[in-house]
């Protein structure tokens, strides 16, 4: 080959295009390795992230709802065992670990958490996927440029809320029935979980708030709106669970346990006052009638030292801390509760109730199986009254006065619990007052002697007409008992 032939040949190769895309080829495949890596790697990162702020959601909400009642540390093993399933080991590792559960306080203005490990009210789960925790989320296409994987962090916080319309208002599983000539207060709510029924001529001011699930449901008259000033402005919808009634029966057994968790209103606490749990005698001890259905007129007059741990059977006095006797009907007056925060127990048979005095009574928990009767005129002042009756008027009464008429003082209130119904016939006065009824709740109230009520039944609501629903925007309901609602937060 000559010289001029080589040069030929190098000048034909120079131009040939043959194999060209060669190159190109590779440039191209590297572009869909990335854009794959970034739909595959990318997508599968996305979803473990999913998987695991489903679990962080699960686990928070858990440790919360267990916290109520239980340790920080039994709430956290609660969160894990929750999640146990969620996040299997071979993916995840130990994305979620029980350091991650954190107890707190939630500040909803600055949205920060503080941690706070003897804190009830909020908490905070982290979940990782991180090198520290050799658990990154491994990639799978993205490996082949260089790329091993990703850091997957997040968190999930829960906080604990009381509705308001638990806190002062009338909340009813079934109808809420209010009829005419009826005002209620910026803040008040009317809430059922079936429908609300309004007659005519009442009075909504801005800020009350009337809800139930579907308001093409709500029962008014013809031009309702236009006859119930405020009304159209103050509907909402929701629907709430009624966790405070699903802990009647285990709040009324706490009282015959002896227990203060649910007595704060009597002034009944853990580290303040001895509990005296009063057990009925036979009426032939106390010069009943001997056949032990006592008529209610006998007392104790030897008191049994086993009944009061302190040995603290008096009220200073020398009175002795008594109960009506016998299972039949029985009067009582407040001479038969001498001692104050103190837990009182009678029990009836038959058609046996318990009727209370026109008197003022302070200061106590009673628990029975009795159907509580009033006197008409009776005042409850820091009373709790709870009864397993399941008597559609297990309670009943005809001008009784539940709390003080005091503006709202912290000082007063009243509880009354059933697990029947409750009603009042005629003047019915709530200052600081709190009725859980399994069944309805059906009252006529007085015209100025609603304020700062909190009623709450399984069954239906009934008011009548010319009352006035005052708000006391919760003072004077801190003994109120209560249950906590649950939200994510963060």
């Amino acid at each position: 080959m000559t010289y001029s032939d080589f040069t030929a040949l190098k000048q034909t190769f120079a131009e040939e295009e043959d194999g060209s895309a060669t190159p190109l080829a590779i440039f191209f495949c590297l572009i869909f390795i990335v854009m794959g890596g970034l739909a595959v790697d990318y997508h599968k990162a996305v979803s473990e992230y999913t998987e695991m702020q489903i679990a962080a959601d699960t686990a928070a909400h858990a440790a919360l709802y267990t916290r109520e009642f239980e340790s920080a540390e039994d709430s956290v093993d609660m969160a894990m065992q929750t999640i146990g399933e969620m996040l299997p080991d071979i993916q995840f590792g130990d994305a979620i670990i029980s350091s991650d559960v954190e107890f707190g306080v939630w500040d909803p203005d600055t949205q920060q958490f503080t941690v706070d490990s003897s804190s009830k009210t909020s908490v905070r789960v982290w979940a990782e996927m991180e090198p520290s925790r050799g658990n990154t989320s491994r990639t799978i296409l993205l490996s082949m440029i260089g790329f091993d994987d990703f850091t997957l962090r997040t968190n999930a916080v829960y906080d604990t809320y009381y509705p308001p319309c638990f806190n002062e208002g009338f909340v009813a599983d079934n109808v809420v029935d209010i009829q005419s000539n009826n005002s209620y207060t910026d803040g008040f709510c009317i809430h059922s979980n079936t429908y609300v029924s309004i007659n005519q001529n009442n009075f909504f001011e801005p800020g009350t708030v009337v809800s139930m699930p579907d308001l093409a449901n709500l029962d008014i008259p013809s031009s309702g709106f236009e006859k119930n000033e405020g009304l159209e402005s103050a509907l909402r919808t929701g629907k709430y669970r009624q966790r405070l009634l699903r802990r009647l029966p285990e709040m009324i057994q706490s009282y015959y346990d002896g227990s203060y968790e649910y007595a704060e209103m009597a002034g009944i606490t853990s580290d303040t006052t001895p509990i005296i749990l009063s057990e009925p005698v036979s009426a032939t001890a106390a010069g009943g009638n001997g056949n032990g259905n006592g008529n209610g007129s006998g007392t104790t007059t030897e008191p049994d030292p086993t009944t009061d741990p302190d040995g603290d059977t008096t009220d200073g006095g020398g009175n002795t801390a008594m109960i009506p006797l016998g299972t039949g009907k029985k009067s009582v007056t407040p001479a038969n509760f001498p001692l104050a925060n103190r837990i009182y127990t009678t029990v009836c048979s038959g058609n046996g109730d318990i009727t209370f005095s026109a008197d003022t009574f302070s200061d106590f928990v009673l628990v029975t199986n009795c159907d509580i009767k009033f006197a008409n005129g009776t005042i409850l002042d820091g009373t709790i009254l709870a009864t397993t009756s399941t008597d559609a008027k297990s309670v009943s009464a005809s001008h009784v006065q539940m709390g003080l008429d005091d503006h709202c003082s912290p000082d007063s209130g009243s509880i009354i619990l059933t697990m029947g119904g409750f009603e009042a016939a005629s003047g019915l006065a709530g200052y600081g007052a709190q009725i859980l009824a399994a069944g309805d709740i059906q009252f006529a109230a007085q015209a100025d002697g609603i304020e700062g009520v909190s009623f709450i039944a399984g069954g239906r609501i009934d008011g009548t007409s010319n009352m006035n629903m005052g708000f006391c925007d919760g003072y004077g309901n801190q003994d109120h008992l209560r249950a906590p609602y649950f939200r994510m937060v963060n």
